[in-house]
């Protein structure tokens, strides 16, 4: 899971960023408790449990963020909005400066990122997905640098690094708001010991971002 948040150098009050994550393995009845009418409409239009599972633990989850984060000053029935390029934000909120979010999930787990208390603009972006050597991301979104250290690494070990990397190009796209507009090949990722960092976008340096990798073993 990568979770980014492209900031400035300093903050005269530096924002509070967590991240929180919840695995799914069915349906969980608190998280659903949370969401709204019409989130429970539109999660019982998939055809999948699993993927009606997700959506209402993953939407679930982001409104106990904003209620814990928030401490009720965003109604509980208070509904999301998509921006230009699908990026989800709450009317009244977006703009303002205390609050960004984000929302990720794959079929085991949901993953939200919020960010509050900073006037400055902050954005948040995060994505998760599992580690699995039989069946690889698809390579053709890492740059040339990124297939090098992919070719020069052995399995498993090239299976975890093709995952750290496109969770933090997807984090990072996120993050931005741009959608499919930005491909992930145009995000150079550059891989630590600890973490990682953003070496650019479309060759063009960007200081001040800053990502987190947070990794979960999944119990054999």
């Amino acid at each position: 899971m990568r979770a980014s948040a492209p900031a400035e150098a300093a903050f005269a009050h530096p924002p509070r960023v967590t991240v929180r994550s919840r695995a799914v393995a069915g349906p969980d009845q608190d998280l659903a408790a949370r969401c709204t009418l019409e989130e429970v409409q539109r999660a019982a239009r998939f055809l999948l449990a699993a993927d009606r599972d997700c959506y209402l633990a993953g939407h679930g989850l982001l409104r106990l963020a904003l209620a814990e984060d928030l401490a009720g000053r965003v109604p509980a029935s208070a509904r999301f909005r998509s921006g230009a390029w699908g990026k989800p934000y709450l009317p009244g909120c977006h703009g303002s400066g205390w609050l960004r979010f984000n929302l990720a999930h794959c079929r085991s787990r949901v993953c939200c990122v919020t960010a509050t208390g900073t006037a400055a603009t902050v954005e948040v972006g995060i994505d998760v997905e599992p580690i699995d050597p039989a069946r690889p991301l698809p390579r053709e979104v890492c740059t040339l640098r990124e297939q090098a250290l992919l070719d020069a690494a052995a399995e498993p070990v090239r299976a975890e690094l093709l995952a750290r990397l496109w969770t933090a190009k997807e984090a990072v796209v996120k993050a931005l708001g741009t959608g499919l507009a930005l491909p992930l090949e145009a995000v150079e990722i550059e891989l630590t010991e600890h973490g990682a960092a953003l070496r650019g976008i479309c060759d063009v340096p960007q200081p001040g971002w800053r990502l987190l990798q947070v990794r979960r073993a999944v119990p054999a």
